[in-house]
């Protein structure tokens, strides 16, 4: 059986991410995003489950309740227990929902229901043998998330297809980021004005900035400068819209799958913005802007 969990079921749900060895597995489960748990029962065992945050999507002046999905989590890999709770979580969702979202490091599960490639990134590796190390005395821990959301909307008006996110958005995420080790840190310029503030995990031979939001290149280079104190080598996360090879030609870069789109109703779309498109790269490319997404987690 198939259904929406209920919130006495979410220690199973979480003992059942600590056995496959899910990364941080009690953290996400200790901090209520208000995500939504569909699983697979076998009686009254979990044996797999999808978890759905629910978000609102802006596109072209409109704002979309959607749910982005994390990969199926299951005990024994089962390519039909998969399958068919990937298509129920998909049937559910398609009769509330005008998009979904899914994030996977395997989109081949997804692909052949309709989804597509929407969101890819690009992950560039800079070290402090060759980077052009800038001064970070005016980089703190950052735990206003007045400021964040502030950041955030000045560079989304750039982009569509991104996240409307709120000061509760950020409240929530600095509580998770903490359980997680991770840290947020801001960048301020001369006049003390916040220019930019990037997530930033430490690992033992390696930093990991998976988000950075910046009004400047200038607030960028000092982010990357203050990860590389830490680590030898950083991997940044980017939209693939903002090539950084313009300003630092001579980094490795590679394009990775993240985010995939499906459009699950047409006609409701159509109606809504008064298109006939065919298909989801045409819906979420309708304002003529780059697209922007990042689970920041």
């Amino acid at each position: 059986m198939i259904r929406l969990t209920t919130d006495k079921e979410k220690a199973k749900l979480c003992e059942l991410a600590k056995s496959v060895k899910l990364s941080y597995a009690e953290a996400d489960f200790s901090i209520d995003d208000g995500s939504l748990y569909y699983a697979y029962f076998d009686d009254e065992d979990i044996l797999a489950y999808i978890k759905a945050r629910p978000l609102t999507l802006k596109l072209k002046n409109h704002f979309l309740k959607v749910s982005l999905l994390d990969d199926v989590v299951i005990l024994d890999e089962d390519k039909k227990i998969e399958e068919e709770l990937i298509m129920a979580t998909i049937d559910m969702l398609e009769h509330s929902e005008l998009i979904s979202l899914v994030k996977t490091s395997r989109p081949q599960l997804y692909l052949h229901h309709g989804f597509k490639h929407l969101y890819p990134r690009y992950l560039y590796f800079f070290d402090k043998y060759s980077f052009r190390m800038d001064d970070t005395s005016d980089i703190k821990p950052l735990v206003d998330p007045v400021a964040m959301l502030e950041v955030y909307a000045k560079m989304m008006r750039s982009f569509d297809g991104f996240e409307v996110r709120d000061v509760h958005f950020y409240e929530k995420k600095i509580e998770a980021l903490k359980v997680r080790d991770t840290g947020i840190f801001a960048v301020y310029d001369s006049y003390d004005h916040l220019r930019a503030y990037f997530s930033l995990t430490l690992g033992t031979d390696v930093a990991m900035i998976d988000e950075v939001v910046y009004l400047s290149l200038e607030a960028l280079n000092k982010a990357i400068s203050y990860a590389l104190k830490y680590a030898p080598s950083v991997i940044v996360k980017t939209s693939v819209y903002e090539d950084l090879t313009r300003v630092y030609p001579e980094i490795k870069k590679e394009r990775a799958s993240y985010v995939l789109a499906r459009l699950d109703h047409k006609e409701l779309f159509d109606k809504l913005y008064g298109t006939d498109i065919d298909g989801i790269y045409k819906a979420l490319t309708l304002a003529g802007r780059p697209l922007w997404f990042n689970d920041l987690r």
